[in-house]
């Protein structure tokens, strides 16, 4: 029986931090600080162990300037994810038995947002209609990344399939883009291409090597970053991962480096094989720009998961 491993990406200007549950010390933890520097997310623990937990927007300007984005279980998980022109905000929310939604923010003025209604309802509908078996395909949304223009998010949809002909019990990197400017949810021809592979052969060996080549960079609408500073940004991005890769090495075991340096070798195959489809189908069609748009996101992500699984205070 295939095992399905949880994981969480990473967007390439906004490492998002995870939520640390510390009732009695820290009852009130930043979990995120808006690429703008205007304001700052926080995790408020409830004061005791089955109360609600109190996410709030803080103004960097007036601490006392707050607003409540939601209340949830002191047993949930999310992380949080800003957009980088900090309009927008996105949160993944892991529940019980790894099951995850979504939440969507829209910035309206200050450090007023507003909730998008329904989103996780919507973007299970987005696969509905791409799928004639929907019974019960709901399970989890991981978050990837936004465009560079803050016009897209990207998910990723995992879940059950039951009633398929093929007894194909899991698809786990459907892809699918909301769009920020109309608030829908859209596929374009880059996403077309790649998701009925998903629903290939789930069952064989190659499946999961094969679903590590899911889109990781969200078409923007428009260019807005020039070749230059995409070179900049990989160059960053290259140093960072470097950094990071020898910090791992020296943290641990003989018999664990050697592992990490062969999914080392792994992920720099998957990470060209990506940047080469969407340099050739990402839009607008620009093959520099989106190849250096596509390794910054990877690496960045390669990056964010190194620190996660081995330098993490909570990874040992």
């Amino acid at each position: 029986m295939r095992t399905i491993v949880l994981s969480l990406t990473v967007a390439a200007l906004c490492l998002p931090a995870t939520i640390t549950r510390s009732y009695w010390n820290e009852p009130t933890e930043t979990v995120l600080q808006s690429p703008d520097g205007t304001f700052e997310i926080q995790y408020i623990a409830p004061n005791k162990e089955d109360g609600d937990a109190r996410i709030m927007v803080v103004s960097k300007a007036d601490p006392n300037e707050k607003q409540l984005l939601m209340t949830e279980p002191s047993f949930w998980d999310n992380l949080w994810q800003s957009s980088p022109d900090s309009k927008w905000l996105a949160t993944t929310v892991r529940h019980a038995h790894e099951i995850t939604s979504m939440e969507v923010f829209r910035r309206t003025e200050g450090i007023k947002f507003d909730k998008i209604r329904d989103f996780t309802t919507r973007a299970w509908a987005s696969l509905s209609s791409k799928r004639n078996h929907t019974h019960q395909e709901e399970g989890i949304i991981d978050f990837v990344t936004w465009s560079p223009d803050s016009a897209r998010l990207l998910m990723k949809l995992r879940g059950p399939v039951y009633n398929d002909a093929h007894d194909r019990p899991w698809f786990t990197s459907w892809s699918v883009y909301f769009n920020l400017q109309t608030q829908k949810f859209e596929y374009t021809a880059y996403l077309d291409w790649w998701n009925p592979q998903v629903f290939k052969s789930p069952s064989a060996d190659d499946y999961d090597q094969r679903m590590d080549l899911a889109p990781a960079s969200a078409e923007p609408l428009t260019d807005t970053i020039s070749e230059e500073d995409w070179k900049k940004r990989q160059t960053e991005a290259d140093r960072a991962l470097n950094q990071t890769y020898h910090q791992v090495l020296a943290k641990v075991g003989a018999g664990d480096a050697a592992d990490i340096r062969s999914r080392e070798i792994d992920w720099i195959k998957n990470r060209d094989k990506i940047a080469d489809e969407f340099a050739q189908r990402g839009t607008p069609a620009n093959p520099t720009l989106r190849r250096l748009q596509s390794l910054v996101d990877t690496t960045n992500e390669r990056t964010a998961d190194l620190k996660r699984d081995y330098l993490d205070s909570n990874s040992d």
